[in-house]
């Protein structure tokens, strides 16, 4: 469940679509493209990033607070400060932890993530089409069948669909359904527009757990954002996060 999560909202960062465009009649691939061209309009970020979780499995709500840094076209470091003190360094296909002794772990990120983080990558694995509900644009992408190195080979989820807003161009929600047609996550994204280039500032998470065992929530914020500013090599320098 929670690698799923995390590949809907990878999924929900990079998708800003021109939506009035959709209405005009553009094609699915059409649409990715613009997924595309948006997602190149972030070159880098810095945040302090909130995630708060509750649901059966966890006493009370659970907070980790990190401070993230991004530079494109795909490093990513996280400083989580709270509960526990680590930092991860994610990019090239590769992963690596640092906990505060300066002890590494090093390992290579899963190829289903890496198509996960780039809609088009996911063009061969799925079907697309455009649907309408009253006045809502969506994105439907049903995975297809035995299909070699599908991301969707668990064969767990029936199709994915994206709401887009007409009013502010957006992705606002994404929808995960089971072989079932049930929707067992359910991802609703706010996004603040900069300078004319969007980012995803908050979203919201529903998790239905199977066989009734009740719902988990989770949520992320991003706080104090700062948008394609420069980032100093040394926070990605591996050798320099181990000496920190």
């Amino acid at each position: 469940m929670k690698n799923i999560l995390k590949i809907i909202i990878i999924l929900t960062l990079v998708g800003v679509l021109n939506v009035a465009a959709a209405a005009e009649g553009l094609s699915p691939e059409q649409l990715v493209q613009k997924i595309q061209e948006n997602k190149a309009l972030i070159t880098s970020y810095e945040a302090t990033m909130v995630v708060s979780m509750s649901g059966p499995y966890i006493q009370g709500q659970k907070v980790q607070k990190a401070k993230v840094y991004f530079q494109s076209p795909d490093t990513l470091r996280t400083d989580v400060f709270e509960p526990i003190h680590q930092v991860t360094l994610q990019g090239n296909g590769r992963s690596q932890s640092f906990d505060s002794l300066g002890n590494a772990k090093d390992e290579a990120v899963g190829s289903d993530k890496n198509k996960f983080s780039d809609p088009a990558a996911l063009m061969p694995y799925v079907d697309l089409s455009v649907a309408n509900s009253g006045d809502i644009v969506q994105l439907v992408a049903i995975p297809k069948a035995n299909v070699a190195g599908s991301p969707f080979q668990s064969g767990y989820i029936n199709k994915v669909v994206f709401s887009l807003s007409p009013e502010a161009d957006l992705v606002q929600k994404a929808e995960v359904f089971d072989v079932s047609n049930n929707i067992f996550i359910t991802v609703q994204i706010t996004s603040q527009t900069t300078n004319n280039v969007s980012f995803p500032i908050q979203s919201s998470s529903i998790i239905n757990i199977p066989n009734g065992n009740g719902t988990m929530e989770v949520s992320t914020r991003y706080e104090k954002l700062k948008l394609n500013v420069p980032l100093a090599p040394e926070l990605f320098d591996p050798e320099i996060i181990k000496k920190t």
